[in-house]
């Protein structure tokens, strides 16, 4: 599906038109199959340009849901606050856990990362 952040940059596109009319008279030296092509190569531009300032994003919708938890294992929580947390965790998804540990001495010393898929 095709969504735009900025719509409103979409009235760009009436300009189209107009350069394919401004076009065609100014390229009347060129033979017709170069004259063609420049005029396409120029739409194709504008309307890239346009696409491109009216944040055109393609988005697909999908059933499928990945949950991540990040648990504070710092000093200032309880040493067995994440047991509770995975717990609590497992009961409300009725799912495996798996539990992955990543190494972020910037954030704690053993912080703990939940993902249930």
């Amino acid at each position: 599906m095709l969504d735009f952040s900025r719509p409103q940059w979409l009235a760009l596109l009436a300009v189209v038109p107009l350069l394919w009319l401004i076009g065609r008279r100014s390229l009347v030296s060129l033979s017709p199959g170069r004259r063609r092509a420049a005029l396409v190569l120029r739409a194709a531009i504008v309307l890239l340009l346009t696409m491109a300032l009216a944040g055109a994003r393609w988005t697909r919708l999908s059933d499928r849901l990945c949950v991540l938890f990040v648990l504070d294992a710092s000093d200032s929580v309880r040493a067995d606050a994440d047991v509770d947390v995975i717990e609590g965790v497992c009961q409300s998804f009725d799912r495996e856990i798996m539990r992955v540990r990543f190494p972020l001495p910037a954030l704690s010393k053993n912080p703990v990362f939940i993902g249930v898929s």
